[in-house]
């Protein structure tokens, strides 16, 4: 997973945050500040123990989303079924956290799914065939759908 934002992990400084609120990524790169103004000392404390985790929780998110889609879940936040919820949270965490999916990440995991369940034996025409599904499918929308969901639909197609 290729990520755009300052790799981990990160640590808070030390307390109270009130007064030392930053958040760094190594010995001296300062990632973030949290506001402190207007807050109590403990929503103070609690956000920047949840911005110092953020990293760690956005892979496994990552994690989450990998091992459900290989068990070939399909994700439904109105579902009954814990999995597909879990799916679907996962996946708007992930567009949460990182702007969306690029169109490389997105071919990459198409393409893997391709190699995986659709029986496509070369990396480079998994790669083609994720190619050509991303350029379909953003022709009329802003983004496209979930990569995995792009793909398994696709293979359905071959089955005819």
């Amino acid at each position: 997973m290729k990520t755009k934002h300052t790799p981990g992990p990160w640590h808070r400084n030390i307390k109270p945050a009130s007064k030392y609120n930053v958040v760094w990524a190594g010995r001296n790169t300062h990632v973030l500040a949290v506001k402190t103004e207007g807050l109590t000392e403990e929503e103070i404390e609690a956000n920047i123990d949840l911005a110092s985790a953020a990293p760690d929780l956005l892979a496994i998110a990552w994690k989450v989303e990998s091992v459900l889609s290989k068990q070939k879940w399909i994700a439904n936040a109105s579902s009954h079924c814990p999995e597909a919820q879990l799916l679907s949270q996962a996946r708007a965490a992930i567009m949460l956290a990182t702007g969306s999916l690029g169109k490389e990440e997105w071919v990459r995991r198409c393409a893997d799914r391709l190699m995986s369940f659709g029986g496509v034996k070369y990396l480079d025409d998994a790669i083609e065939v994720a190619s050509v599904i991303y350029a379909a499918k953003t022709k009329d929308r802003c983004s496209p759908p979930w990569p995995t969901e792009a793909a398994d639909a696709e293979i359905e197609t071959w089955k005819d």
